[in-house]
């Protein structure tokens, strides 16, 4: 059954009369693959949401999907038919038939996880253009605060990029064998610093060094030397090649590095500050 640009919703368009990046096909073989896979329901509702598909029909027909995987019963024609009728959506959709003809828009399930991505992709595609453009449009306007209208700029773009930074389940056996490979790795290597070198021998034989994935603390009283064994970590894990990023709330770039230079020349910070250097400081 075809069901008309009409019935179902046509989508948006930006403002210079372009069709926004979209893939029907993906969205159909996704909604497809969840009607016969409980897998390709768990991938789809992992990677994607409602709002990510352009077609009015695919956003109520995947929200009916996600509310009866919420309730814990089974995804089919069925249920899902029962789901769009209840809220009224069945006939906006194309009715049973037009979820009938989604199952068939796809001979297999295995192949989910890519239609989940081009899914995504397209969605975060044409939410940056959405931003974008109201970018533009601020613009125009002229505003007389320039700070206001480029923080509200940036935030407009960050709340589109976000999205991307996301984790996933993944499952316990996958987990357990790459946790035995790396053991069978740190067992051939015999080497007691397997993490990137603080500089710090007792430090890195407590630790073994700096792990990906560590959220490690300093803490102590004030002014008791936090600040100097962060930026003495920092420095000699940069001197091995590792790139390292300083976050300060505490000083200002100016005096970090200020402090980095007292550090490496082994200087007063005091003479520093002053400008009183002696000719060693040199």
């Amino acid at each position: 059954m075809a069901v008309s640009r009409a019935s179902r919703g046509a989508p948006s368009r930006v403002p210079s009369g372009r069709v926004p990046p979209q893939n029907l096909d993906a969205e159909r073989s996704l909604l497809g693959a969840m009607f016969i896979s409980a897998e390709a329901v768990e991938v789809g509702l992992a990677k994607v949401a409602a709002e990510d598909f352009v077609w009015p029909s695919h956003r109520k027909v995947f929200a009916a999907m996600a509310q009866l995987h919420g309730r814990g019963t089974p995804i089919d024609h069925i249920s899902v038919a029962d789901r769009l009728e209840a809220e009224g959506d069945l006939e906006n959709v194309g009715g049973k038939t037009y979820l009938l003809d989604l199952t068939g828009a796809v001979p297999t399930a295995a192949n989910s996880g890519y239609y989940a991505d081009v899914v995504k992709r397209t969605s975060m595609l044409r939410q940056l253009i959405e931003a974008a453009t109201e970018v533009v449009e601020m613009g125009y306007e002229a505003p007389d605060d320039l700070d206001e209208i480029v923080e509200e700029a940036e935030k407009r773009i960050f709340e589109v990029t976000k999205k991307r930074v996301q984790s996933k389940f993944m499952p316990i056996d996958t987990l357990l064998v790459e946790g035995f490979h790396r053991l069978e790795e740190l067992s051939e290597r015999q080497e007691h610093l397997t993490g990137v070198p603080s500089g710090f021998y007792d430090l890195d034989k407590q630790l073994a060094g700096l792990h990906r994935g560590d959220l490690i603390i300093l803490a102590a009283r004030p002014s008791v030397g936090k600040t100097a064994l962060a930026l003495n970590i920092a420095v000699r894990s940069a001197k091995v090649g590792t790139s390292v990023a300083v976050f300060s709330l505490e000083m200002s770039s100016e005096q970090l590095v200020q402090r980095l230079l007292c550090m490496e020349a082994n200087i007063d910070s005091q003479r520093l500050r002053t400008g009183e250097f002696r000719e060693s400081d040199w």
